[in-house]
């Protein structure tokens, strides 16, 4: 017998009934009351209506004693008991929750121009319900069918790059991670991540100009040189002194 995790109530179960010995009238079964006469009557089984039944587990064995009223006198009533097993219907009413959101962009870095397939993190989803309503598959939403450059393992959650990224074009993605259960009517859970790209030494310094002039005076010469590389941070002048002729000879 299967029984409704949720439902109203007090409501019923399903009916029990017992048959007496031959030739006589069935004997009714209930829990733990004793019957008055010999009538075919019918036991239900519900849950309780206060408090409310919180009913936890994938089944419940349930211990039934019929007994007569030993209406005809004899030295003590007849009683007879059996076990009932109470199946657990879960019903999908829990989302997959990450408990972990609020730290995964604090780790989640990759290092520019690594191959693809190479690890970023992993995410973990948990749901409170049970079978197939709790079974928790990934995956990683994309904005108008544009790929985010990242894979997700739909069963373990590990997060892993499918292109090699550059910082100087851009540093960092945004990315919807989900957890779907396996219910008819999934539920689904999303957690937003901020993945940084971080910074390789890959650019060798340039001289803004490739051609400088020296501008000489009689007690002391004067030349100024950058350079710069593409990144977003200024670099300072990699020479910017001033001598005396005296002092080079």
């Amino acid at each position: 017998r299967r029984a409704p995790a949720e439902g109203p109530s007090g409501g019923p179960l399903w009916p029990i009934v017992s048959f007496g010995p031959q030739n006589r009238p069935p004997l009714v079964w209930r829990l733990l009351v004793v019957l008055t006469g010999w009538c075919l009557c019918v036991g239900i089984i519900k849950l309780r209506r206060s408090p409310p039944p919180r009913l936890r587990g994938p089944q419940y064995t349930l211990n039934i004693t019929a007994t007569d009223d030993n209406a005809s006198g004899g030295p003590f009533p007849l009683s007879s008991s059996a076990q009932v097993i109470v199946g657990i219907n879960d019903v999908n009413n829990n989302k997959p929750v990450f408990l972990e959101c609020h730290n995964y962009s604090q780790r989640a870095v990759v290092l520019e121009n690594q191959p693809p397939g190479t690890g970023v993190l992993r995410v973990q989803a948990q749901d409170a319900d049970l079978g197939v309503n709790g079974q928790v598959k990934y995956g990683i939403m994309h904005r108008d069918g544009v790929s985010s450059g990242f894979h997700i393992d739909p069963d373990a959650g590990y997060i892993t790059t499918t292109v090699s990224f550059d910082r100087e074009r851009q540093r960092e993605f945004t990315l919807s991670v989900t957890a779907t259960d396996q219910a008819d009517e999934p539920l689904i859970g999303i957690c937003q991540i901020t993945v940084l790209v971080a910074d390789q030494n890959d650019n060798e310094p340039k001289f803004e100009n490739s051609r400088y002039q020296c501008e000489y005076r009689r007690r002391s010469l004067s030349l100024r040189l950058s350079a710069a590389g593409p990144r977003r941070r200024p670099r300072p002048p990699l020479l910017n002194q001033t001598r005396s002729p005296a002092a080079s000879e």
